[in-house]
């Protein structure tokens, strides 16, 4: 009788064992997330050949905030709802047209600026950080600045065609080739910043139905051991993906992980206005002021809409970009009261300044002058019209 209680009660544990370890498995699942904006070729192949009893698929698009008031509707907000959710992904896969942003036939437009913002929020974090692989479907995802096989003219042209206007197109493709802000490596680097293999491309992308012999070769190959392979994960090269990827723009690059993001530094408004322009002056003394002046230009231009201005007088930034062949020409204009006639040969002199003395250092525009004309060869010029306006003319080589 007793043996037969001893029986029972090993078969217990053993039962009971059995179900705390498909309880812990289950626990376990990997979640692959996806932002389905254009094609959804991609996410499916994912969802085909990886099992559902080792990962979770989750459509961040999709997502709502049952709570959410009425700026529920605004734009990108199931990507605020994903990250009050505290959705945390393996796996993120990226699809849609792109050209400083991800847009589609979902209707859905998700800036680069609005992704930068997020990787600057904590509670966006499992979405944009712990991924240990993001993939990028899309034109240019992952571009340097260096010339591909098109030419400018040729890209703003494309751009045209996915419904951008001209001049919108032109200014993308100018900042695509010239050395004024990031690279998209380098901005994708920055928000995804601890995620050790990021898959892009940089230029011309396959469309989601072209793609998807080469994805779903890889999936296949890889399936039966990639729960594991994410489970180690490093930045290592992806030899597999890259070789089923042969012939194609293909580019892996992994996180910036800085310790501080210079992006989420300047945006940051808890950080004080003296310790940003501290920032800027390291900037310019390091040469990355090109690099920077999208960032430091929208901050500063933050900075002056905080001022107090005459009653009916919005103060207005403007800043254009012409593609000139061998030269890329930036305009920047205000509406304020321009620079009279009498000092326009003097503000670039070092020192000079029209301000009260303790208010400024009369060295802004000069070395300005230097970074752009010294280090870079390129010119920089003022027009102006008193009482209308002050533009800043910059000319720079295309090989700067």
């Amino acid at each position: 009788m007793l043996t037969r209680w001893i029986k029972c009660l090993i078969l217990g544990l053993i039962t009971l064992s059995n179900f705390s370890a498909g309880q812990a498995l289950a626990a376990e699942k990997k979640n692959v997330c996806a932002m389905t904006i254009n094609s959804n070729d991609e996410i499916e192949l994912f969802k085909k050949h990886l099992s559902p009893e080792q990962f979770n698929f989750i459509e961040l698009t999709e997502t709502v905030d049952e709570k959410a008031d009425a700026n529920g509707n605004e734009n990108n907000a199931w990507l605020k709802a994903s990250c009050k959710k505290g959705i945390i992904c393996d796996v993120l896969v990226i699809s849609g047209h792109f050209g400083g942003n991800f847009f589609g036939e979902s209707g859905i437009n998700l800036p680069l600026e609005t992704l930068e913002t997020a990787s600057c929020d904590s509670a966006c974090s499992g979405i944009l950080h712990k991924p240990k692989e993001v993939f990028l479907f899309g034109c240019n995802t992952l571009a340097g600045k260096e010339q591909d096989s098109r030419t400018p003219e040729q890209y703003a042209a494309v751009l045209q065609q996915d419904g951008f206007t001209i001049e919108q197109a032109q200014q993308i493709a100018a900042f695509r080739y010239s050395p004024i802000g990031s690279s998209f490596n380098d901005r994708m680097s920055r928000i995804f910043s601890k995620v050790p293999r990021i898959y892009g491309f940089s230029s011309i992308a396959p469309s989601g139905k072209n793609i998807a012999p080469h994805l779903r070769g890889y999936l296949k190959d890889t399936a039966p051991t990639y729960f594991e392979q994410l489970t180690a994960m490093t930045s290592e090269s992806n030899a597999a993906l890259k070789g089923r990827l042969k012939g194609q723009p293909f580019v892996q690059t992994k996180g910036a992980n800085e310790p501080q993001s210079p992006v989420c530094f300047i945006r940051d408004d808890k950080t004080s206005t003296i310790s940003k322009l501290k920032y800027t002056l390291q900037v310019l003394e390091k040469g990355g002021a090109l690099e920077l002046a999208p960032y430091l230009s929208q901050y500063f231009e933050k900075l002056d809409q905080k001022k107090l201005n005459p009653a009916g007088f919005s103060p207005t930034l403007t800043v254009r970009t012409r593609n000139l062949r061998d030269q890329i020409e930036i305009r920047i204009r205000d509406n304020g009261n321009g620079i009279p006639p009498q000092i326009r040969d003097r503000i670039f002199t070092p020192f000079f300044t029209t301000k009260p003395a303790g208010q400024g250092t009369g060295l802004g525009l000069s070395i300005s002058y230097d970074i752009i004309v010294q280090q870079h060869h390129g010119q920089i010029r003022v027009e102006s019209e008193e009482g209308r306006f002050a533009e800043f003319v910059i000319l720079l080589p295309r090989d700067a």
